[in-house]
Parts: structure tokens; sequence; C-alpha cells
């Protein structure tokens, strides 16, 4: 029985050379609620497979795609925002990319910072991983 306890505690703890298991949320689906009181129970889901992201809006059903390059374990960059369904309510250059880093993961969800090169923004999200 200890050993079981010992064995829990050890992979709830990143892994052994100090890194994150950021590998858990490379691919699959996840959504992250949408943090305005008007919009409470609204959320963005996301599907990420190899080099693309989508992004399909609970408000409208919009979807965006982004490009996705990885720069290490844990951190990724979209970049190259495509419109695949709705109108484009925000304006955006050829050159503009969000870069997303991962702080934190557990089984049902990740931490994220968000930063962008188009605005001074860092943002801190919850992308709750769906199962």
């Amino acid at each position: 029985m200890k050993l079981l306890i010992l064995l829990i505690i050890f992979l709830s703890f990143p892994n052994r050379d100090g890194q994150l298991a950021c590998d858990i949320v490379r691919e699959g689906k996840f959504n992250i609620p949408i943090p305005l009181p008007d919009y409470e129970g609204h959320y963005t889901y996301l599907e990420r497979k190899g080099s693309y992201q989508i992004e399909t809006s609970s408000l409208d059903s919009s979807e965006v795609q982004y490009r996705v390059s990885w720069l290490d374990d844990c951190t990724y960059v979209l970049f190259n925002r495509k419109i695949l369904k709705g109108e484009d309510k925000y304006p955006h250059k050829p050159s503009d990319s969000l870069t997303v880093t991962i702080t934190n993961v557990t089984d049902s969800y990740c931490e994220s910072v968000i930063t962008s090169n188009f605005a001074d923004m860092k943002l801190e999200a919850k992308i709750f991983i769906d199962h």
C-alpha cells in the first residue's frame, strides 16, 4: 500500500529532470472558458493535431485555424491565423503570433501563460483537457 501511495505521489510531480509532462497536451481536444461575465458558460474549443490548431467558439460557431510550432517541450507559438468559418472580428497581420507557455499540467487541465507579438498582454489561462 505504501508503494502504491509513493507511486501516485511520484507521478503527480514533474518528471525526474524537473520538466513538466507537457507531451500529454501536445495533441488532443481542449476547452477554455471565456473569462468574461457576459459570456459565462461559453467556451473556446481547441483541437490540436500535428502542426495545426483549430479553435471553435461556442458563441457563434466561428472557426479559426493556426499553425503550431513547438519551441521546446512546454512552449509553442500559434501563427498564420486563418478564418475557416464565420466573420473575422479581430483584424490581424500575417506576422501576428501568440506564444503559449505551459506552467503546470494535471490529468484534467494545464495552466498556461499566453503572450503575443502584437499587444502588451499576458493572459493566464487554464486549458481543460477533453477526455
